[in-house]
């Protein structure tokens, strides 16, 4: 489901150990996806069933598949961010990295951005979850 790029290098970031521990916790993670509305087919489901968050390192830390409600609850309430957004990291830097559910476009979102979000006015990041992967391995050579 992701190009052989990605997958080469997510496995260069993942570690036996962290390997066995996504394997051996795939309905729990199964379970949290469903929680968070997104679509078994999705290239996000195919990287949380078969990574860590730490794989995709490079950029701010994505948040482990746990952690993804509380932040976007976060998002939802304190940044009005509008529903159909889940939030991929915490508030790091200058703002929060978030998914869109219904196109599954990801947005790199600073602070003072919000209402353009909101508004539909900001252009995304990337228009796939792979394609934000891409990008975020763009930014570990930057």
């Amino acid at each position: 489901m992701l190009t052989a790029d990605i997958t080469s290098w997510l496995d260069s970031n993942t570690t036996a150990g962290s390997r066995a521990y996504v394997v051996e916790h795939r309905a729990e993670t199964q379970g949290w996806l469903d929680r968070i509305g997104i679509a078994p087919e999705s290239e996000f489901a195919y990287f949380y069933l078969h990574y860590d968050a730490s794989a995709a390192r490079g950029w701010y830390e994505l948040n482990a598949i746990d952690q993804i409600q509380d932040w976007t609850n976060y998002a939802h309430n304190e940044l009005e961010v509008p529903s159909e957004y889940i939030a991929l990291t915490g508030i790091e830097g200058d703002g929060m990295d978030l998914y869109n559910r219904n196109t599954q476009a990801v947005y790199v979102v600073g602070f003072g951005q919000f209402e353009q979000l909101a508004e539909g006015s900001l252009a995304p990041t990337a228009t796939s979850f792979q394609g934000y992967l891409h990008w975020r391995k763009a930014k570990v050579r930057a």
